[in-house]
């Protein structure tokens, strides 16, 4: 894929930043479940794992061990499998190295959306889709997303999303390889993979999303992280002294796009 030269950007006028492209989480953030996501995690952990807890419950022990794990992420051997295993030893009140590695695996593909029995129904909200179309007017719009690129490519047309993203700006954790391995989204080798191919800074490239685990982590690495409270999450669950914000609408992502520096 081609590379976006520096030269094409907007420079800053008074040498300040400018941000060259914004990339977007996709499931949850761009695309949302129909059901909220307490709701669809405590669904999946009890038709997975046959664990009863409330949505509240469920969200608030995932949140928690996001948020536990995501400052680690600059550690290559981040697995998504022994966090699983602590949300659900937490839930079910026994150690997680009780939890069997194959009830663990098969939580992620039901939360990052890959088709299969209990598939969520998904929506995008018109101030979503507005504010897209907004962006897209004034700089490229890329994507950062730990599903796997046929899936991606398929909801980005059912859902005519594809008209606001640069083809060449889409960074999938299934479709990245370096050096032979699979590169995963909350790792620092996905961001600089990001970086190298837009061309910019980390601080010109903020990233709009949803998850304490796969999105905060880019604030480590200098990118701006916004947040959106499409999860209902905690403020005390925010990665501290980290560019880390919460946004619970469309309009407060753009305003805070442009104290970031929006072209």
């Amino acid at each position: 894929m081609s590379t976006i030269h520096r030269r094409s950007f907007i420079p800053a006028d008074d040498g300040g930043v400018v941000i060259q492209v914004v990339i977007f989480d996709f499931l949850r953030t761009v695309l949302l479940p129909k059901v909220s996501y307490g709701e669809q995690l405590a669904r999946i952990y009890e038709e997975i794992c046959g664990i009863c807890v409330t949505p509240r419950r469920a969200l608030e022990v995932t949140e928690r061990v996001h948020r536990n794990t995501c400052d680690r992420t600059e550690d290559p051997d981040f697995d998504w499998i022994k966090m699983n295993r602590r949300i659900l030893g937490e839930l079910s009140d026994c150690a997680a190295e009780k939890i069997p590695e194959e009830i663990a695996r098969q939580v992620r593909p039901r939360v990052i959306g890959i088709p299969g029995e209990g598939q969520e129904e998904y929506q995008v909200k018109p101030s979503m889709r507005r504010l897209l179309m907004r962006l897209a007017r004034r700089l490229p719009l890329g994507l950062a997303t730990t599903q796997p690129r046929d899936l991606l490519d398929q909801q980005l047309g059912e859902f005519d999303l594809a008209q606001y993203f640069d083809p060449s700006l889409v960074f999938c954790s299934h479709g990245l390889v370096s050096d032979g391995l699979y590169v995963h989204k909350p790792t620092a080798k996905f961001w600089s993979i990001v970086r190298k191919r837009i061309g910019a800074d980390a601080e010109e490239i903020p990233l709009v999303g949803d998850s304490l685990a796969t999105d905060a982590p880019a604030a480590n690495f200098g990118h701006p992280v916004l947040l959106y409270d499409s999860c209902g999450h905690q403020t005390a669950f925010l990665p501290p002294n980290k560019p880390v914000y919460l946004c619970s609408s469309t309009v407060q992502i753009e305003a805070r796009l442009r104290a970031l520096g929006l072209p």
